[in-house]
């Protein structure tokens, strides 16, 4: 009777989660990025699309737009409308650390509000402009 008890909760979880379109982060979405060379370097990333890219100098990206010195994309909303590669076009500093972040929406998610099951992927490049 017990065994029948936790099958029965068991099959009700899942049916639940499954019903609720739930899935698991997939690493192979995280963007894998490469940077140029150069004042002004050419930035690409696979998965070749996002919704943002942002640049801060130094080895840590601030939250947001805090410490941002660069943006593409934050005007397209949350669509991976962003294709690879694209060039900053702002001058660097030679010899300085910045910092890369592309942010992706996960293209297998559904739904919004309580139902949304969309994961944001985060891929980061350290670099030094040479």
């Amino acid at each position: 009777m017990l065994l029948k008890t936790k099958l029965a909760a068991l099959l009700s979880i899942l049916l639940i989660t499954t019903g609720c379109g739930i899935h698991r982060f997939d690493q192979s979405e995280v963007a894998v990025i490469s940077v140029g060379s150069g004042q002004r370097p050419t930035v690409s990333w696979t998965p070749p699309n996002a919704y943002q890219v942002g640049l801060y100098k130094g080895e840590k990206a601030g939250d947001g737009s805090i410490g941002e010195i660069w943006n593409k994309g934050r005007q397209t909303g949350y669509s991976n409308k962003l294709n690879s590669p694209i060039t900053i076009d702002t001058a660097l500093e030679v010899g300085e650390t910045y910092t890369v972040v592309v942010d992706r929406k996960d293209p297998k998610g559904t739904g919004a509000g309580f139902s949304n099951t969309h994961h944001r992927y985060v891929g980061t490049k350290i670099f030094v402009v040479k």
